[in-house]
């Protein structure tokens, strides 16, 4: 015990153990969501390396890198962690899957758009018509079409609109992930 003592005690070995903090401070700044879907794994001389489930992760959060570089030194008190690493590598962790955030194909084919819905729809879908192209404006419409039917599944099975920005997500909170980084 006095060894760990004397160890923490040392300025160098301090600083060390200030900064692995980050790891542990790491589900807190970036929310539930995006900590499902990553892992902080370590840090080494000031930089954080994270896990990610897929390069889609990777590239949205080195996005908001300098937000969360700032949340995470404010948490250390100190600009402990100069930058931070996204790495598409295998979770250590089991990534929860939930039932309602994956509809079969034949759930989005029974889903029945609002008037509201199928009216914004319907707008998005007259604005193509400026894409000379035909094959582009028909895979641009059909993905459209696809967005509409999983965003009212979505919010049918419980997901929440943000107040930010309108998209959906599957957290508690009233901002979704990117609004809560964004600050």
């Amino acid at each position: 015990m006095q060894q760990v003592e004397k160890a923490m005690q040392s300025q160098e070995n301090k600083g060390k153990l200030k900064q692995n903090l980050a790891v542990l401070y790491w589900e807190r700044v970036v929310g539930g969501q995006a900590a499902t879907a990553t892992e902080a794994d370590t840090v080494r001389d000031g930089i954080l390396f994270v896990n990610t489930r897929n390069s889609v992760w990777s590239h949205e959060l080195t996005l908001f890198k300098h937000r969360i570089l700032d949340d995470l030194n404010h948490l250390l008190k100190d600009d402990k962690i100069r930058d931070i690493r996204f790495r598409v590598r295998n979770l250590k962790k089991e990534t929860p899957v939930l039932e309602s955030e994956n509809p079969t194909p034949e759930d989005l084919k029974c889903v029945a758009l609002e008037p509201a819905e199928r009216s914004e729809l319907r707008a998005r879908l007259e604005s193509l018509i400026e894409i000379p192209d035909d094959s582009i404006r028909e895979k641009i419409a059909q993905r459209l079409v696809a967005d509409a039917r999983l965003r009212h599944w979505r919010i049918a099975h419980g997901w929440k609109v943000c107040i930010r920005c309108s998209g959906v997500h599957n957290t508690e909170d009233r901002l979704c992930p990117i609004c809560r980084i964004c600050g």
